[in-house]
């Protein structure tokens, strides 16, 4: 395994815009259309509508609205079928019923179309997380509703839970709200659907829908009475399932899964094309199922029954790379001992060809003297091949923290284009030249650090880092609190981003990579 290499960045552009009003939201959404820019910033009871030129860089319109419900909560903002949505849940409490809404963006106006379209209504109330909105006082009710669209967009999904009759889990099988909706979001069919196993016995772990219809909810069903995985005399207490619900049915069809003595650390289903479901994600051998021994997935026609999971473990020399561990330990971190910490499943992208490539990142928290503190650390690249077999597996090093906060500025930004994976994140300068043998150095939010790309050709893992900019200087201005969250994609190489120049204006950057 022999040094990545360093070089400049003859390759990449970027170009500063004209300053506009500074404006915040804890919540940021982009959207691209030709060549202008959809800006959907949340706060609290207000939304902000902004529009950009993305060849300028300059701002078109900007517009805040106040007329939201009192006690509206934000589901969902998207884009579907070229139509631009906000969804809300607003709980009716005269009536007693839990309620959807959206509104529409007029993208060219940069406007409104309506003031709040009824779409989802329920008796009673329905399952959620707590969770506090900057502005708010106390914590809301939140995360009702969940969205889910086919790989041609020919429908969207959307689920909720119903709020169980008894609060012991053992005596509910739960209640699943099903409403699927086509192209022009009109309703195609609905129907609660009652899961197979109580709900202290079933953990759904991720959900797809097919461009027929049909929906697939992935879940782990356990054979104790625990509701935690874990391995007793070497077998694990639970087993997987694929279930089906055929389009406007009630039926659930199960197909089990083999994951044999093993631990799931994070897991993904997607729908890929023609009809074909994708599974992924990381496995453990059973010591702690927040690390990872290896990878996993299977693949096959959304209707057939599951064909068979393969597993691929992770190498002495990919877990040890840029660990500092002493050569002593480094002989012993082999097989089962193999692990990367805290990995956890950020894309997975199918090509054309058949071959998957699968995106981790280790994150987590820990608590530091007065508050938690995120750390984002290195990322670990997998390919698959279009035959299931294993490409190759990349580890690109990196020591990113911050306090906690509800702004996020850690993680990296991806692309993919002409063969080539681009990873863009932020780091100390002290990591340009890293060897393998060393850890690196920490990056610290906020502070300023520079942007770096490291570039892998797909098809034989090879790669290369490149420095783009220092943030203490961009065409002779600090940007300390650059963030690779909410990048948006113009095109296939270049990237657009907002940061703030000062405390009262706003800049975008244009960023092209490769050649």
């Amino acid at each position: 395994m022999g040094l990545t290499q360093i070089e400049s960045s003859p390759n990449f552009e970027y170009k500063t815009g004209k300053p506009f009003r500074f404006s915040y939201g804890s919540e940021n959404y982009f959207f691209c259309n030709n060549d202008e820019i959809l800006a959907v910033k949340i706060d609290n009871m207000e939304v902000t509508l902004q529009k950009f030129n993305s060849v300028t860089l300059s701002l078109q319109s900007d517009k805040k609205y106040k007329d939201f419900p009192i006690d509206w909560v934000p589901e969902h903002v998207t884009e579907y079928n070229n139509r631009y949505f906000i969804f809300y849940a607003l709980w009716d409490r005269n009536a007693n019923k839990e309620q959807l809404f959206y509104r529409e963006i007029d993208f060219q106006k940069g406007t409104f179309k309506d003031n709040g379209i009824l779409l989802i209504q329920i008796d009673g109330k329905i399952t959620g997380t707590y969770s506090g909105i900057p502005g708010r006082a106390g914590v809301v009710m939140a995360d009702k509703f969940d969205f889910h669209t086919s790989f041609d967009s020919s429908y969207m999904l959307i689920k909720y839970r119903k709020n169980p009759d008894s609060k012991s889990k053992t005596k509910n099988q739960g209640v699943l709200g099903t409403c699927v909706f086509d192209k022009e979001l009109q309703m195609s069919w609905r129907q609660d659907v009652m899961m197979p196993y109580d709900e202290k016995k079933m953990n759904i772990l991720d959900y797809a829908i097919d461009s027929k219809g049909n929906v697939f909810i992935l879940s782990i069903v356990f054979t104790d009475n625990s509701s935690k995985m874990k391995l007793i005399k070497g077998n694990s207490n639970y087993h997987v399932e694929l279930l089906r619900i055929r389009n406007n049915t009630q039926i659930v069809e199960k197909s089990p899964i083999n994951f044999g003595s093993r631990l799931i650390n994070s897991i993904a289903l997607y729908e890929g094309s023609n009809d074909e479901l994708v599974c992924a994600g990381y496995f453990n051998y059973g010591q702690n199922n927040e690390n990872a021994n290896g990878l996993f997935f299977f693949k096959q026609s959304s209707m057939d029954p599951v064909s068979e999971v393969k597993f691929f473990d992770f190498t002495k020399d990919i877990v040890n790379q840029n660990s500092g561990i002493k050569a002593a330990r480094q002989d012993n971190r082999d097989g089962e001992n193999a692990e990367i910490e805290n990995l956890v499943l950020r894309n997975l992208k199918l090509a054309t060809d058949g071959s998957i490539v699968l995106v981790g990142e280790q994150s987590y928290t820990k608590q530091g003297p007065e508050i938690f503190n995120e750390y984002s650390e290195d990322i670990v690249v997998s390919k698959l091949t279009s035959k299931g077999e294993l490409g190759w597996i990349k580890k690109l090093p990196r020591r990113q923290w911050k306090a906690y906060s509800s702004e996020s500025g850690l993680s990296f930004n991806y692309l993919f284009t002409e063969g080539h994976h681009y990873f863009l994140t932020l780091d100390n300068v002290k990591n340009l030249n890293l060897p393998i043998y060393e850890v690196p150095e920490k990056y610290h939010y906020g502070y300023g650090g520079v942007l770096t790309c490291t570039e892998i050709d797909d098809l034989t893992g090879n790669a290369i880092n490149y420095l783009i900019f220092d943030s203490k200087d961009i065409d002779g201005i600090n940007y300390p609190d650059i963030t690779t969250n909410n990048w948006i994609a113009v095109s296939e190489k270049e990237l657009i981003f907002q940061v703030a120049k000062n405390n009262k204006q706003m800049v975008l950057i244009r960023l092209k990579v490769g050649d």
